[in-house]
């Protein structure tokens, strides 16, 4: 009120008011013209039902202290229908952010339990269970929920797949293929967690009652499978189905603990003796064991304990599809890395060791802004490929990429680039370009409101978006109306 009385005659006019209100759309960036102003400070006049056009700040002062009066006695406050409402509503907004997210792992918990539940019931009715009791029906309920897991770990990483099934709205409307790799890492987890009881409870339960199981007993249940002699312990652990499953856990445990985020992201963290192991190019070339662990799977079950028929040796069926389909994206991989051929027509270092490389946009190479490719340069490592987005924009001819110095390998980029900038003789050194991927960012033009948050060399995503929007405008400004 003190700011709207400026001769400070305890009268404030609608002039006044209307010149208050001009002045704070002038300070906030508002487009206000006189028309608009008036229209508002009639508004605040009648709602404050004055006719004359000037408020009386005696006559407000009272006007205030009588709509503010506390009334008398407490007013009741319904806690517990409060809190349960908050609750109610907390559900509900997690749910509709979440749906998607809850819907896959729901279908996958689900297969997982059906799978599970499946082989532990089939496994009671068997004579082995008269032998081993719950602990085969557990550990052969693991090993099913293993073969299903071992095969669809591997459709999340699938990137070309992943990015052609995004395209479609209807499955991108149910499946969030931005989680794509926390669903990888979900599935790893229950692998983890199958390996542990599968394997545990063969070690610690089932070879130990086999082995001291009483003979007549042994050979009136399970000794055909055994081809009629009772094994010792060491027998079993040294059989092809122990050998091969302990190496499948030995190879497992290296890629996952060297997978873990300190390892990758922090190895300064670990111990001495780790240190020297951890980083991305140990994550990279770790996570290629699994090539040996999936011809170790199928070899193990071929040669079970108890499931002499074919029918019953089933990991194949399971793992085929998810399998040839990786192979696949490797081999297109490859292929198109050398038919998307790439030439540097510029490159630029800045401050904070940031490497700039323009390049030329290969025949059919379309994109959208926010998707990113795998970059390779076999200067520095002709088996290493990284991913970094594009920050060019769809419509231009050309491609660039921004590349921080975070790493060994993105610190020989920099060097190499910097001492060819320095020597006027030496040629751009040859890259390759791999993709485009999709990624969340790319979704931006289903939305009317956007915010982009970035930080660092995190905001080069939106340098492509920012880009594409820019264009899109100066189409729609220079198009014929």
């Amino acid at each position: 009120m003190d700011s709207c009385d400026r001769n400070s005659t305890s009268r404030i006019t609608g002039k006044d008011i209307k010149q208050a209100i001009m002045f704070s759309a002038s300070l906030n960036k508002l487009t206000l013209n006189q028309d608009e102003a008036t229209e508002y400070t009639n508004l605040i006049l009648e709602e404050l039902q004055t006719g004359q056009g000037v408020l009386q700040m005696n006559v407000m002062s009272k006007g205030l202290s009588r709509d503010l009066q506390p009334t008398c006695g407490p007013i009741p406050v319904p806690m517990k229908c409060s809190r349960q409402r908050h609750i109610l509503t907390a559900t509900v907004v997690f749910f509709q952010a979440h749906w998607r997210r809850i819907f896959v792992v729901f279908l996958w918990l689900m297969a997982c339990a059906a799978l599970f539940t499946w082989k532990f019931m089939q496994y009671r009715q068997r004579l082995a269970f008269e032998v081993m009791g719950y602990c085969l029906s557990t550990a052969k309920g693991a090993a099913e929920t293993l073969k299903l897991n071992m095969a669809i770990v591997l459709l999340p990483v699938c990137r070309n797949t992943v990015t052609w099934l995004r395209r479609s709205r209807v499955i991108n409307s149910v499946i969030p293929f931005n989680d794509n790799i926390n669903f990888h890492k979900l599935v790893a987890a229950g692998i983890v967690i199958g390996v542990i009881l599968h394997g545990g409870i063969h070690l610690a339960c089932d070879f130990p009652r086999i082995t001291r199981t009483d003979k007549a007993f042994f050979g009136r249940t399970i000794a055909a499978d055994f081809g009629y002699h009772q094994p010792s312990y060491l027998e079993i652990v040294v059989s092809t189905e122990g050998t091969t499953g302990i190496a499948m856990v030995v190879l497992m445990f290296v890629a996952f603990l060297l997978a873990s985020s300190p390892s990758r992201r922090n190895p300064g963290m670990l111990p001495p003796l780790v240190r020297q192991l951890a980083g991305f190019n140990a994550f990279w070339y770790s996570h290629h064991v699994f090539i040996a662990v999936y011809v170790l799977l199928i070899v193990h079950s071929m040669f079970l304990f108890l499931a002499k028929d074919v029918a019953e040796k089933t990991t194949w069926m399971y793992v085929a599809i998810p399998v040839v389909i990786y192979i696949g994206e490797r081999m297109f991989r490859m292929v198109r890395s050398m038919v998307f051929d790439v030439k540097i027509l510029n490159a630029t270092v800045y401050p904070g060791m940031v490497l700039a490389l323009k390049v030329t946009k290969p025949p059919g190479f379309r994109y959208q802004s926010g998707m990113y490719v795998f970059v390779q340069c076999p200067e520095v490592s002709k088996f290493e490929w990284h991913p970094f987005s594009l920050t060019s924009a769809p419509d231009d001819d050309h491609l660039s990429i921004h590349i921080r110095s975070l790493g060994d390998w993105s610190y020989q980029m920099y060097d190499v680039f910097q001492q060819m900038l320095l020597s006027s003789n030496s040629s751009m050194p040859k890259i390759f370009f791999d993709g485009p991927y999709g990624a969340a960012s790319q979704d931006h033009s289903k939305y009317e409101i956007i915010l982009l948050i970035g930080l660092g060399i995190g905001a080069t995503p939106f340098i492509s978006v920012l880009k594409d929007i820019a264009n899109g405008l100066d189409k729609a400004m220079t198009a014929p109306s």
